[in-house]
């Protein structure tokens, strides 16, 4: 009792939270026919990883050998100690995401203690992370997106006691180096903040700890890289090298003037970044104009989410569900938060004199432009990440449950690998390089093209490929010997690589065969799903099977 009087926001904020993802999935689950199923096909990709690291030491998307085709290291490794724990399932992502999102606003809650114990102000600020990341959504993804963000707030935090003193000793950087490593092994853009970390470390003329810091944060990452080395991989993973673009660097106005473009090229959709970019680079300012510095907590942590934001736009996406972000947006809010309640405490009880009213006018607007921006993003994700997980069961769940149900064992190609790796076991051909080294070099290369296909779709076996065609249109379309010879189309998509998904015979003598799997396979589909017959079959857009319009669901 003593405690939840003390500290009722925390579980006012915690029961928001796991509210708001009751609610989530609920509706997920009833639309999904009883199944609980991810926002996005990526996480299946690390569930697949996991599955085959457990059950048979591979580190790999299939059991038949090595591929990095995750961003996370961390997360592939906790997810497969709980398959030897619990036998492999889909519920562990979940489970580890309730349990993170409730770190997050644990964390957030003790650290913004520090700066002030007004109840209503942490409430406030709770909910704004809640709310404006999105948590809620981030947890229906079942990636990794948010142990990242508890990792990213906590390095921030002891960033700024370690620099300004208030941590010190060799055990305060040790301390600060591991979690650092856990950030860049929970996923990689965890390097950008390491590394301005590591940069005010040396700034503050700490040598000796700047040098042990980038050792031990760095020492997951190497380690990882070597052995992909080793099995004939690139350094980085290869969905790293997809979404990464390296900005010109050549004179100081070529990099003003990528930042300018990362930012405001798509300033509508950018807004809570350029909000949360302008507040805190204010902050910054303003602690450097009044105290000639900027050693102190906040600005410190406005520093780190300023210059890591830069980074990002310059050499990482944004993505869907805003989940790339996500970590960036938590520290833009904890960074402000932090900043408003500390200069909120110096300032003390408002008064009627001009500079304490400007002072506060001054944080009022900056919170008001900041949760402003967010507003709409926060409702975006929070009404799409429901129906994201429908588009999933509906298209990529149905492609592991046909694959496993007709061509276990087989090879099959694709360019979305994650829930039918993870639902079946296959050889798989990866069309877009992600689980296949040989099409990510000829992409890297400029050498893929409809007869690089050809050849790998040959040399692999592959008797079937389900693909977007519109995806390889870039690369001269694929090889037009192939029949398509079925067509599953999804309404109201807003997650998945298009709306229909078309189903291949790679060889003439799969025809048949291919044709009579969808039509057995076609009661089973959920009703929402429409099939239809390729362009290549006798009568292209007709069903497949005409299914009664009322009846029972077909058993999965």
């Amino acid at each position: 009792m003593v405690f939840a009087r003390r500290h009722w926001p925390l579980l006012a904020a915690l029961a928001l939270l796991y509210a708001m993802t009751a609610v989530s999935l609920v509706i997920s689950i009833r639309a999904n026919a009883g199944h609980l199923v991810y926002a996005l096909d990526d996480p299946y990709i690390i569930m697949a990883t996991a599955k085959n690291l457990a059950l048979h030491g591979v580190w790999g998307v299939t059991k038949y050998g090595f591929s990095s085709s995750s961003s996370s290291i961390l997360w592939p490794l906790v997810l497969a100690a709980t398959y030897v724990g619990f036998g492999v399932n889909e519920l562990s992502p979940l489970v580890l995401n309730l349990i993170a999102a409730g770190l997050v606003v644990t964390c957030s809650y003790f650290f913004l203690r520090r700066y002030t114990r007004n109840s209503l102000f942490l409430v406030a600020a709770l909910a704004s992370m809640i709310l404006f990341v999105s948590l809620p959504a981030l947890i229906l993804t079942g990636h990794e997106h948010l142990v990242h963000t508890l990792f990213t707030i906590w390095l921030a935090y002891w960033a700024a006691a370690t620099l300004t003193g208030r941590r010190t000793g060799l055990r305060a950087v040790l301390g600060l180096s591991a979690v650092a490593a856990l950030a860049i092994s929970s996923r990689y853009e965890g390097l950008m903040l390491a590394a301005v970390v590591g940069a005010l470390l040396l700034a503050r003329q700490r040598l000796r700890d700047g040098l042990m810091f980038g050792v031990i944060a760095l020492a997951p990452v190497t380690i990882f890289g070597l052995v992909s080395i080793a099995h004939g991989w690139s350094f980085l993973p290869q969905s790293v090298l997809a979404r990464g673009s390296a900005p010109d660097v050549t004179s100081a106005e070529a990099i003003l003037g990528g930042i300018a473009s990362s930012i405001f090229v798509h300033p509508a959709r950018h807004s809570f970044l350029i909000a949360l970019l302008c507040g805190n680079l204010a902050f910054v300012i303003i602690d450097a104009i009044r105290t000639r510095g900027i050693w102190r907590d906040t600005t410190i942590m406005s520093l780190l989410f300023v210059i890591s934001a830069i980074l990002h736009l310059q050499v990482a996406k944004l993505g869907s569900l805003d989940r790339y972000e996500a970590y960036l947006v938590a520290l833009g809010l904890f960074a402000t938060a932090a900043s408003i309640a500390s200069h909120a405490a110096e300032l003390g009880r408002p008064r009627a004199d001009a500079r304490s009213l400007a002072w506060y006018g001054v944080l009022g607007l900056i919170g008001a432009a900041t949760v402003g921006t967010l507003v709409p993003r926060g409702w975006e994700l929070a009404t799409m990440a429901p129906v994201a997980t429908t588009n999933i069961y509906e298209q990529q769940y149905q492609m592991g449950l046909f694959v496993k149900k007709f061509y276990e064992g087989r090879c099959v190609a694709l360019n979305d690998i994650g829930a039918v790796n993870f639902l079946a076991d296959i050889k798989c051909l990866d069309l877009w390089g992600l689980a296949n080294r040989e099409v990510a070099e000829a992409r890297g290369a400029g050498t893929y093209d409809t007869a690089r296909i050809r050849e790998l779709v040959s040399a692999s076996g592959a008797e079937i490929a389900i693909l977007y065609p519109k995806w390889f249109t870039r690369f001269g379309g694929l090889p037009p010997e192939w029949t398509e010879v079925g067509e599953w189309r999804i309404r109201n998509n807003v997650i998945c690589g298009g709306r229909a998904v078309s189903i291949y015979a790679i060889t003439p003598s799969e025809r048949a065969p291919l044709d009579s799997s969808l039509c057995a396979f076609s009661p089973e589909l959920p009703e929402a799903v429409l099939q239809l017959r390729g362009q290549g079959s006798p009568t292209p857009g007709s069903p497949l099977l005409k299914r009664p319009p009322k009846g029972p669901r077909g058993n999965h």
